[in-house]
Parts: structure tokens; C-alpha cells; sequence
């Protein structure tokens, strides 16, 4: 019998959540880790969980999300990404946990609106912290544990794990560090060869890095079941060199095609619905990058009922793609928290040009640096180099809110995933690489190339080019029009007249043409048009402040 505080957990066998009761107490686990909890829940209390937790943690690789309760307390934990999101919720001494947040709100009836979460997510799609668009309901942070002591309802929050770049060794010669990156490649492929033996792979394969890499370790290290498959617009370049790949590599590869009315029909679909309702953390904008493409692979019965689908997510990050060159140029010394600052708002938190106000800014700012606070003294931000601290943040809020986020298509749709890329090997690598051999991916780029995995490296960079190919001449008559206008003008038009028929994926298409050809608020993408449609579903305006009831499609 648990304590008289003890909150409701609110979990979904169908999205892939287990429930194991024994003589301690009750697990609900979900995704896979090399150890189970069940031995933490005997003699689990308040005052010892944090400890007993993390030192349990610092054994564990997988992606998994557990909560464990028992008469005392209750404990959750994300796993060091945070692949899977927990939430808590707590409202007239009433407390719930769960992965949904619209579940766990409608629950407990929250409907008060924070403001400065909806600027967030207004401007770039996520939030920076535990918070989300509604007061009363808060999200683990990756590689986070919160406690709920049952007799008193407090619930307390501790994190055991922080990606934090600090390249400490610059000594060894960039042959040494491509040496080890291999050796990495070589551990983490080969153990997930071995741990899934015959079962089916699904590997979303485009022109980049990192996806071709999945499909590369995967058969170089014996698993021969591997089909690739690509979507977007017919005859776009990601999908040329994807099949270009596979068929170097001997493996099926099968097309997805999208088009605007395509998107716009299943943007309008049940299932979609249920997807965006079930999956939406009240945190970030759901990812929704290949649900389409999976939806109709299952609707072909193309993919079987034990299939696993491994994506890129997120080497491109991770070696060092996203830091901007400006940061390469400046890194270090006083101000350098100022400088990672303005490079993530300059960058992320720009999805509409009419909400970069000098009020809106200086707010971002604030929140963020409230989240070097929380981890750092002042005295040590002013000797960090700002590169550590751009990763930092984008590792904290984007990549392990927003990008992460599209595993949750997979489940929906019955399949389990890896992130292999985000293996436990690779972060702890990655985060004592040199700043010079991560600067455009140089260590990364070297190495795949000189390994050359499956023969599929040269060129490790494909053409890319625009299609539909109706649109080229009427976008050639366009820059023509806007020359004595300047680069923006041609910028503006293209955004708005061409973009929703040229964006490879139609990420536009999920509104109507007129919302972008009609704009004047300076939309950057068709991310900035789905986050509007998101917070109206919440009731809230572009800007994420209360006044708009949910929207009509």
C-alpha cells in the first residue's frame, strides 16, 4: 500500500510502457537497458533514492525511461538523452506522472497559460527548461531523477548525467583521434549487430552523414537484413543518392513519394490526431519529419511486425556540425557565455523575424542564462569556452526535447527504434574531441571517409539541387524580378511563393498555401507555420500568449 501521497501513474501499454509488481513494490519501465531496477525498489527511501539511483544509472546503457513506486516513495528517471519524456503533474495536493502532458493536464484540469514557456516555444519550438506551456506540469530533463516523497508530496529533482563538451586533450594526432572514433564505430555497430541478430532494420536513409553510417556499420558488422528506404518530393537529390547507396551496398530501398496535398490530406487524418494529442509533451513541438513516410510503408505492408527503425539521429550534432564558425573565431575568455548565448538565439530561436523584438530577446537570454546557472557559478562561466557552452544548450533544450522527439512516431506505429549515434561510447567521446577536429565535422568527415564502410564514402558529399523542376525557371524569373531589390527580397519570395512546392519533405503543406504566400510576419520555415498551428491547439497565439481558441484546419 503506498502513502496517502502517492501520485497516479498514468502509462500506456499500447505506446510500448510495462508494468512488473513484486513483493517491494511496482516498476513501469519502457524502452531497453542492460539492467533492470527491480533490486533498487527493496529498501528504496526518500533520503537514500538520489544516491542509490544514480550509482544504479552509471551502470545502465540503452534509451529507457523507468518509474519505480513503492510505500515510500516514488522515483522516475530519463535515461542520459532523455529519449523517452516523463512528466509530472500536480495540481490541489494531486500528483500524476506520465509521458503524455496533454494526458496529464486534461487529468488535473491545468489550464493556466506560462507565458514565458509559450515565447519559447513561439520562437523556437521547445523550451529551455523542466517547464511547459502550462503552470503545474513539468518535464524531466535528460539524465534526470525526480523523487516524490509519498508522506509529504514534495518532489524533488536531481540530475546524474551532463553532456559537456570541454575537448581536454589536445595532445594525441589527429590519426590517434581517428583511431579511436573507429574503435567507437567498431564497439557500438557491432554490439547492436549482435543484440538484434535477424530482426528486420528500417533505416530512413538520405544524402548525409549519418544515416549512412547506421546502414554501413550495420552491414559491415554482419547484420544483413537492413532496407533503407527515403521520402520526400519525387526525383529530390536526398532520394537520388539514397538509392545510390543502397544499391552500392546490395540492400533493398524503397520511395516514399510526398507532395503538398498528400501532407495536407494526412495532416487532416484520425491518426494524425491522435499522434500529435498522444505525443505532444506541453514542452516542444512534436517532430514529424518521416511519420508520413512510415504511415504509408505500413499502409504498403512493406515493413513486418518485429521491424526496428535506427535513424541518424544526431551525429551531425554531436561531431561538432551545428557550432557556428563565428564561435571558432572567438571561444574563449570573458563574455564567452554572452557569445554562446546570442549564437543559440541568432540560430534557434528564430522561427518568426516579427517576434525578434528587443523585449523578446533579452527574455530568451535571461532563460538561458538562468540554464548556465543552474549548473555553473558565474566564476566559472567567465573562464568557459563558449563552444562548450553553445553544445551545452543545444544538448539541453533542441536535441533532447525537440529532434528526439520523432521516436515517438515509431511507437505509435508498433515498432521499436535505436539511436545508436547517441550511444553512452559516442558521448563520451565526443565530448573530449579537440575544437579543431570538430569544427565542420573534420574529425568525422576523416574518419568515415578513410574507413569507408560499405564501400558508400566517395563522394561523401552528393549534388544537391531544387525540384520539382517546373519550379527552376519561374525561381529564375523570380531572382531576376527582386535583383535591384537585394538578396532579401529574392529571400522573402522564395520563402513564400516557391518553398511550399520546393521543401523536400512539404513541411509547409500541413497548413494551407495561403498562410505562407500571404505572410507578413516573417515565417523562417514550415517548422514556424506548424508551431503557430500547435499553440492554437492550445489556445494560444503565434507569440504563445493566450487568445486563440483551437484552430480549424
Amino acid at each position: 500500500m503506498t502513502g496517502m501521497l502517492a501520485p497516479s501513474l498514468l502509462f500506456d501499454a499500447d505506446l510500448g510502457w510495462s508494468k512488473q509488481d513484486n513483493d517491494h513494490g511496482t516498476i513501469w519501465q519502457k524502452g531497453h537497458a542492460t539492467r533492470s531496477p527491480a533490486a533498487l525498489l527493496e529498501g528504496l527511501t526518500t533520503d537514500g533514492a538520489f544516491d542509490a539511483c544514480a550509482d544504479w544509472l552509471g551502470s545502465v546503457s540503452g534509451n529507457f525511461a523507468f518509474v519505480l513506486q513503492n510505500r515510500d516513495v516514488t522515483v522516475a528517471m530519463t535515461d542520459h538523452v532523455r529519449s523517452i519524456p516523463l512528466l509530472i503533474g500536480a495540481q490541489n495536493a494531486k500528483i500524476v506522472i506520465g509521458q503524455s502532458g496533454n494526458v496529464l493536464r486534461k487529468t488535473l484540469g491545468l489550464a493556466e497559460i506560462d507565458e514565458h514557456a509559450g515565447l519559447q516555444i513561439a520562437m523556437a519550438g521547445y523550451t529551455a527548461g523542466r517547464e511547459t506551456l502550462y503552470a503545474g506540469l513539468e518535464q524531466l530533463r535528460a539524465g534526470e531523477i525526480a523523487c516524490i516523497d509519498h508522506r509529504t508530496g514534495k518532489v524533488a529533482f536531481q540530475r546524474y548525467y551532463h553532456y559537456l563538451p570541454v575537448a581536454a586533450d589536445d595532445t594525441a594526432e589527429d590519426q590517434t583521434w581517428q583511431s579511436r572514433l573507429a574503435d567507437a564505430i567498431h564497439d557500438v555497430f557491432g554490439d547492436l549487430a549482435e543484440e538484434l541478430k535477424d530482426r528486420p532494420v528500417f533505416v530512413p536513409l538520405s544524402a548525409g552523414l549519418d544515416s549512412r553510417l547506421v546502414v554501413s556499420g550495420l552491414v559491415e558488422n554482419g547484420h544483413k537484413n537492413v532496407t533503407a528506404y527515403a521520402y520526400g518530393r519525387p526525383g529530390n537529390f536526398e532520394a537520388q543518392a539514397s538509392q545510390k547507396i543502397a544499391d552500392q551496398m546490395g540492400i533493398p530501398w524503397i520511395f516514399v513519394p510526398y507532395s503538398p496535398s498528400d501532407i495536407r490530406r494526412f495532416s487532416d487524418s484520425s491518426d494524425f490526431h491522435r499522434y500529435m494529442e498522444v505525443s505532444d509533451t506541453c514542452g516542444s513541438l512534436p517532430f514529424l519529419q518521416d511519420f508520413y513516410a512510415v504511415s504509408m510503408l505500413k499502409t504498403m505492408n512493406s515493413v513486418p511486425e518485429d521491424a526496428v527503425f535506427i535513424n541518424g539521429n544526431s551525429g551531425d550534432y554531436i561531431s561538432g556540425g551545428h557550432i557556428p564558425d563565428k564561435l571558432f573565431q572567438d571561444a574563449a575568455g570573458n563574455g564567452s557565455a554572452d557569445r554562446a548565448i546570442q549564437a543559440q538565439v541568432t540560430k534557434h530561436y528564430s522561427l518568426w523575424k516579427d517576434l525578434h523584438t528587443a523585449g523578446n530577446d533579452a527574455a530568451i537570454r535571461d532563460r538561458l542564462f538562468a540554464s548556465l546557472h543552474e549548473r555553473f557559478s558565474s566564476e566559472e562561466l567567465d573562464t568557459m569556452d563558449s563552444r562548450s557552452l553553445y553544445e551545452y544548450l543545444e544538448f539541453e533544450a533542441r536535441q533532447t526535447k525537440f529532434v528526439i522527439s520523432g521516436q515517438r512516431v515509431y511507437e505509435h506505429l508498433g515498432h521499436e527504434w535505436r539511436l545508436p549515434l547517441w550511444h553512452k561510447i559516442f558521448l563520451d567521446f565526443w565530448q573530449s574531441v579537440p575544437w579543431r577536429l570538430k569544427r565542420r565535422q573534420k574529425l568525422y568527415v576523416d574518419t568515415l571517409a578513410d574507413l569507408n564502410l560499405g564501400s558508400v564514402w566517395q563522394p561523401m558529399r552528393h549534388p544537391e539541387f531544387v525540384t520539382p523542376p517546373w519550379t527552376r525557371p519561374m525561381r529564375f524569373l523570380g531572382k531576376c524580378l527582386t535583383a535591384p531589390f537585394g538578396r532579401d527580397a529574392w529571400r522573402r519570395m522564395d520563402r513564400q511563393v516557391f518553398l511550399y512546392w520546393t521543401d523536400v519533405i512539404s513541411t509547409l503543406a500541413y497548413r494551407p498555401y495561403s498562410r505562407a504566400l500571404f505572410d507578413r510576419r516573417g515565417f523562417r520555415s514550415g517548422v514556424a507555420l506548424r508551431c503557430e498551428s500547435y499553440l492554437q491547439d492550445h489556445g494560444l497565439d503565434h507569440q504563445g500568449r493566450p487568445g486563440r481558441g483551437p484552430q480549424t484546419r
